[in-house]
Formats: C-alpha cells, structure tokens, sequence
C-alpha cells in the first residue's frame, strides 16, 4: 500500500507508515552486524540514507 506521508510544516519534517518483511537469514544477519546505510524504495527509484545508528538493530531487534 501507498502512504503519503504526514506533513509536519512546524518542525520542518514528514512521517511516513512503513512496513517490511526480513527473512529468517536477514534476521541472523542484524543481530551481529552493524548497519552503514538503508535503502528506501519510492514510486520512482530509491535513494540510500547513511544510517545515524549502525547498531540499531543489534541493541533493539529484541523490541521489533
């Protein structure tokens, strides 16, 4: 499904309602494994974001 976001013009951001599914392997993976980037695909390409927290998913995968 398509989400257009949720406009914040005060604090100068938007907020979108994301999903994905990670497969049993890809689990494994960030449990050990420090992030440098994430790709969002949108509706027409994709762009890479440096991630501020490489171990997100190490410390938190547990809370997902």
């Amino acid at each position: 499904s398509s989400d257009y976001g949720e406009a914040n013009y005060e604090h100068d951001y938007t907020k979108y309602m994301i999903f994905c599914m990670i497969s049993e392997t890809a689990l494994e993976l960030l449990k050990v494994n420090p992030i440098s980037k994430v790709r969002i695909y949108w509706s027409k390409g994709y762009e890479d974001y440096d991630c501020d927290n490489p171990n997100l998913f190490i410390s938190q995968l547990k809370c997902l």
